[in-house]
């Protein structure tokens, strides 16, 4: 998908949660110095999560509790978030 970057999240402990945060790189504000961007994300800390609008900060995105990943590994990991964005097309 062009303009989105994918995200798996972690538990503080570095155990995987099951969830994928998408990352709308084109739709981004600065605000307070630090960048934000408009993302979907699970709604819960549980695999497979529904998911809701949300934004996150880009240094955030920089920490042990997201790595980025292919959209094929986040289609395995997360296919809800994958029924919401597949509708938005």
């Amino acid at each position: 998908m062009k303009g989105v970057g994918f995200y798996e999240e972690f538990e503080a402990d570095g155990q995987p949660i099951g969830s994928v945060v998408a990352v709308f790189t084109d739709l981004s504000v600065v605000y307070r110095g630090m960048v934000q961007y408009d993302a979907l994300g699970a709604l819960y800390a549980e695999a497979d999560s529904h998911v809701a609008g949300t934004s996150i900060r880009g240094d955030f995105l920089d920490t042990y509790r997201y790595q980025p990943i292919t959209e094929e590994r986040a289609r395995e990991i997360h296919p809800r978030l994958f029924e919401r964005l597949d509708s938005d097309d």
